[in-house]
């Protein structure tokens, strides 16, 4: 908890993350503070990224990438957004994290390696799911077609 708050984290944050975590709360943040935005609700990437900055994650990473690229497309599912196309995505990433466009790519080839990521082809157009999306979208049963 001490740990947490004198990186900027509240009292509510913390106590989350530590439920979340246990003891192990402060290893894995500084291991990797952009989790948070992955395993607690609430905690989005703008937090995460505000305490990496604080326990000195460069700028430039390869975990800033990824969890970067989810955000963007978090964000374009909550405009109403399935997937992304490859292109658009690569270039709102680089503008949101201001970082070179071959480490978005690198992070977006990652977030597919560990399935985070599900590319689709749309309309002739390399796009990308979150795969929780895509899983629900494309692997979920569909509804009868004769049912009133």
């Amino acid at each position: 908890m001490v740990f947490l708050q004198s990186h900027g984290v509240g009292t509510a944050r913390a106590v989350r993350i530590y439920k979340t975590y246990g003891d192990q709360a402060v290893a894995r943040v500084q291991e990797n503070p952009y989790r948070l935005a992955l395993d607690i609700h609430g905690i989005g990437f703008k937090t995460a990224d505000q305490l990496a900055m604080q326990l000195g994650i460069d700028r430039v990473s390869l975990i800033r990438a990824q969890a970067g690229v989810r955000h963007v497309l978090q964000e374009y599912s909550g405009e109403g957004h399935c997937a992304q196309g490859y292109q658009p995505l690569v270039e709102a990433s680089v503008k949101l994290l201001e970082i070179p466009e071959a480490t978005i790519k690198q992070a977006i080839q990652v977030e597919m390696d560990e399935e985070r990521l599900t590319p689709e082809t749309i309309n002739n157009e390399p796009c990308l799911f979150l795969t929780p999306l895509y899983q629900s979208y494309f692997l979920s049963p569909k509804p009868d077609a004769s049912y009133p």
